[in-house]
Parts: C-alpha cells; sequence; structure tokens
C-alpha cells in the first residue's frame, strides 16, 4: 500500500509540474505582448449628456458625464476603435427592442446621446482633440480619428504589431490587454482568461472567463496573434422583444479591422462628425 501511496504522490508532482510549464507559456507571452504593443493602447476621453427619453427611458436623461475608456490605435494615422457601449449603453439598449427603432413599449423614446470634447490621451499624458469618424451599433463599435492641435503635429502613432489573427476555441487560453488610466500612471495591464463560449450566429463573437475583464481591452491569444476585442453588446429577445442582455463579447479583430478600413475613407472623404468645441 506504502508503494501504491508513494507512486500517487510521484504522479501528483508530476502533474503539477507540467501544469506550473502550462501556465509559463502564457506569462511569458503576456511579457512579449505588452513590450510589442502597450503603445498600440490609449486612453478615450469624452462628455456624454444624455438628454431627456419619454416613459420608462426618462430616468436614463438628462445627464453629462465623463467618460475615461481603453481605446485601441488600428492604424499608423491614429484611428482608434472603443466600444460604443462605454457612451451610450441605454441608447444602444433603445435601438434594439421592439424592432430595432429606438422605441419602447408605450411610446418612450430612447435618450439622444451628446458626445463632446473627445480627446486622444497618449501614453505620457498628452491629449489631442479628435472627431467620431464612423460608429457600428450592430458590432457595438466606434471609430475616433485624433486631429492636429494649433501649431503642434500629432505624433507617430503606434498599431498593433502583429497583423495575423487568431481564431481561439472553447476553453483555450487567451490574454487581455487594457491600459489603467491617469491616477495609476497609464500603465498597461494584462489578465488572463479562456474562451467560455464560441458564438456562430448571427456572426462570431467570443466570450472570456472572468467576463468582467473591463471594456475596449485587446484579446490575444497564447501564440500572441490578436483575437479581437472587448465590447458591450446589448441583444434583445422574448416574444415582444423586451428582453435585452447586456453582454460583455469579444468582437473578431477581422471584422474590427474591416470597418477601420470604412472609417479610414470616411475621415478622408471629410464625412465624419465634427469635433464639438
Amino acid at each position: 500500500m506504502k508503494s501504491v501511496a508513494g507512486l500517487c504522490i510521484v504522479a501528483a508532482i508530476i502533474l503539477l509540474q507540467n501544469q506550473a510549464r502550462a501556465d509559463d507559456v502564457p506569462v511569458k507571452s503576456a511579457k512579449a505582448i505588452i513590450a510589442d504593443n502597450k503603445d498600440a493602447i490609449v486612453r478615450v476621453l469624452a462628455v456624454v449628456k444624455k438628454s431627456d427619453g419619454g416613459g420608462i427611458m426618462a430616468m436614463f436623461g438628462g445627464k453629462e458625464s465623463k467618460v475615461n475608456v481603453c481605446g485601441t490605435v488600428v492604424d499608423p494615422s491614429g484611428l482608434t476603435v472603443v466600444s460604443s457601449g462605454a457612451f451610450k449603453p441605454m441608447a444602444m439598449v433603445a435601438v434594439k427592442v421592439n424592432g430595432g427603432d429606438g422605441d419602447v413599449e408605450g411610446g418612450a423614446k430612447a435618450p439622444k446621446t451628446d458626445i463632446t470634447d473627445v480627446r486622444i490621451q497618449m501614453t505620457d499624458g498628452t491629449e489631442f482633440p479628435a472627431r467620431i469618424v464612423l460608429e457600428d451599433p450592430d458590432l457595438g463599435l466606434m471609430f475616433i480619428m485624433p486631429e492636429k492641435k494649433e501649431g503642434k503635429a500629432l505624433p507617430k502613432f503606434s498599431c498593433s504589431s502583429d497583423k495575423s489573427t487568431a481564431k481561439p476555441e472553447l476553453l483555450d487560453p487567451v490574454m487581455v490587454l487594457g491600459r489603467l488610466g491617469e491616477s495609476l500612471d497609464h500603465q498597461p495591464i494584462v489578465s488572463f482568461a479562456r474562451i467560455s463560449a464560441v458564438v456562430h450566429k448571427p456572426r462570431t463573437f467570443y466570450s472570456l472567463d472572468p467576463v468582467s475583464l473591463g471594456l475596449d481591452r485587446l484579446v490575444f491569444a497564447a501564440d500572441k496573434k490578436v483575437v479581437g476585442l472587448c465590447v458591450l453588446l446589448p441583444r434583445s429577445g422574448g416574444a415582444d422583444g423586451m428582453h435585452v442582455e447586456m453582454n460583455l463579447v469579444v468582437v473578431p479583430m477581422q471584422d474590427v479591422m474591416e470597418l477601420a478600413l470604412q472609417a479610414l475613407k470616411k475621415a478622408e472623404s471629410k464625412e465624419a462628425k465634427p469635433v464639438a468645441k
């Protein structure tokens, strides 16, 4: 019996050692991800004001707030993507109920959201004014383009060093990269997670475990390829269309970059929304 017990202990030790080696792989990858991509993660600041909606939506209107979230630079021009849900979550909910017309039961209207004073804040704290050039409510993404300050040229923006994308499978380990705010010296932050669900219809999304890793953070596979961007995405359901779920999901980077190309074209054609003074 002693020999059997001894073999069990040895086997347990070997299993733990193998697990430790497996855990070392994402840690090493995370360090490389920080070094290669930290400058592509910036902060996006804005002032958001919601006008009063009607009916049950009125409680969400009439308030002004400052928003400070992570943004990911996706082009050397400085084009930056953020989650729309960080700026106007209730407006996103409203357009998802009752056929997506923005109305809810009883004739209520979604609160109108005005986004002003948009700025991109660099890692050294330098800020540049910016304008919204494209918004995609279906994917919950918003693209922002920096503009020159008077008498000051735009810096050279860094974007993700690896353009190849990953398509992880269920339970695959991933790493999540973001940036802390001003009070914590804008330091990059990395978290570890696993793919807890893969949604294929109506389009591909990934869910993470744990889910509470923060909006607008980039997700990487263990091989350092980009998986996608964390966004807040409302989805309606139920027979009356009134049941709304707010989901924190990962939008595949391929979808993000396809929209980024559209945003660049809009920015070049001057079709973007102007910066509010």
